[in-house]
């Protein structure tokens, strides 16, 4: 036990180097090596929850999605704009000031950091609909697009063959026995898995 134990921490540690080396090539070298890690990292929360408990730790993937924006800038890509990027720019902003509404209505601190409990929610909401830029921008050419989709491909038969693996067939329905997947680290179920699953097939089938 201790050695599975052990085993699992150094690969867990090892993972975590790894993702720094890959933020600092991502900021001076090629900005999209970032941008494959989070589609790799982001619907695997089993794999960066255990960085958790490493030196900044819970800033991991905010480290790396401002290191895919800093490489941009860095290696004079910049941002690509468009109208759908202007559009969902305002989409932001609006709720941005309803995020400011709603903590002006139940008394909180206001949302420009932690201290208010909607801030950070809403910051993750902001980041994930920010990945269009990100995609837009250090996605440019069809060989590094075609890359994007097998590593989206590959999070998703990684999933279900595990979903599969964990199925045990019963002669009665029992809902604590439901697999919810990589998501049970972060509090979600079944359902999530299903509806993720079932999403990203829908796109890559497409």
């Amino acid at each position: 036990m201790l050695t599975s134990l052990f085993q699992s921490l150094h690969l867990a540690i090892s993972a975590f180097f790894a993702g720094l080396f890959v933020m600092l090539y991502s900021m001076f070298k090629k900005a999209e090596w970032g941008l494959f890690l989070l589609i790799f990292l982001i619907p695997q929360p089993n794999i960066w929850f255990k960085f958790l408990n490493f030196p900044l730790g819970s800033y991991y993937l905010n480290f790396i999605f401002l290191a895919v924006v800093f490489g941009l800038f860095i290696q004079n890509k910049g941002l690509v704009k468009n109208g759908n990027g202007k559009l969902i720019l305002i989409f932001l902003l609006v709720s941005y000031i309803a995020l400011w509404n709603s903590s002006m209505r139940f008394s909180l601190p206001y949302p420009v950091s932690f201290d208010n409990e909607m801030f950070k929610p809403w910051k993750n909401f902001a980041m994930m609909i920010s990945m269009y830029f990100l995609g837009l921008s250090a996605l440019r050419n069809e060989k590094n697009q075609k890359k994007a989709i097998v590593i989206m491909g590959a999070v998703l038969l990684i999933i279900s063959i595990r979903s599969i693996e964990s199925f045990t067939a019963g002669a009665t329905f029992v809902q604590a026995s439901r697999y919810g997947g990589p998501f049970e680290t972060v509090g979600l179920g079944c359902n999530h898995l299903g509806a993720f699953i079932a999403e990203y097939a829908a796109f890559l089938l497409g």
